[in-house]
């Protein structure tokens, strides 16, 4: 079995999943904040909406420079309503799904540089770059945002959400 296909099954569920968080973010809202210091709630489903892009970036480049030199600066939209975002979110989640389904064994051993300002800060091979930052942030957030219990996806018995399996576990067998 493929990299490939064994990541499938799992970016489906996790793309399911955050897709019904995604759902429950009420329209009229956007500039509500979960606190004073975060962003509003339209930049923090945006961003959750633009993470499969994560996946387009790490196997379909060598690097990502997000303030290249002479650049443009980086833009952080903030959507308004549910439906923007779930339409943004679906169009990633189609374009990640592709981009791993296409990516071959060695394409996830090729090195992956991340970059500011023209500097590289990290280079790590690309499927530690797919799989760390998206499990742990997907995860984080998918979990956090549906228990009901107050734990912010903590274990706790009170949590009425099933147990869901990481990558991030698994990904060490890849490093």
């Amino acid at each position: 079995m493929s990299l490939a296909e064994w990541l499938i099954p799992e970016f489906d569920e996790e793309v399911a999943a955050t897709r019904r968080v995604l759902e429950r973010v009420p329209d009229g809202k956007s500039s509500w904040k979960p606190h004073p210091k975060s962003m509003t709630l339209g930049r923090l489903a945006t961003l959750v909406a633009e993470l499969p892009a994560w996946a387009v970036n790490a196997l379909t480049r060598d690097e990502l420079d997000i303030m290249p030199p002479g650049g443009p600066p980086p833009k952080f939209e903030a959507l308004e309503s549910t439906a923007r975002i779930l339409e943004l979110f679906d169009r990633n989640a189609a374009a990640a799904r592709s981009a791993i389904a296409q990516a071959s064994d060695p394409e996830f051993k090729k090195p992956w540089a991340f970059k500011v300002g023209g500097r590289t800060v990290a280079t790590n091979p690309k499927f530690t770059v797919y799989a760390a930052p998206c499990s742990i942030i997907w995860c984080t957030i998918a979990v956090s945002s549906l228990c009901t219990c107050g734990s912010r996806g903590s274990p706790s018995p009170r949590c009425t959400v099933p147990p869901r399996t990481s990558r991030t576990s698994r990904a060490t067998a890849f490093r």
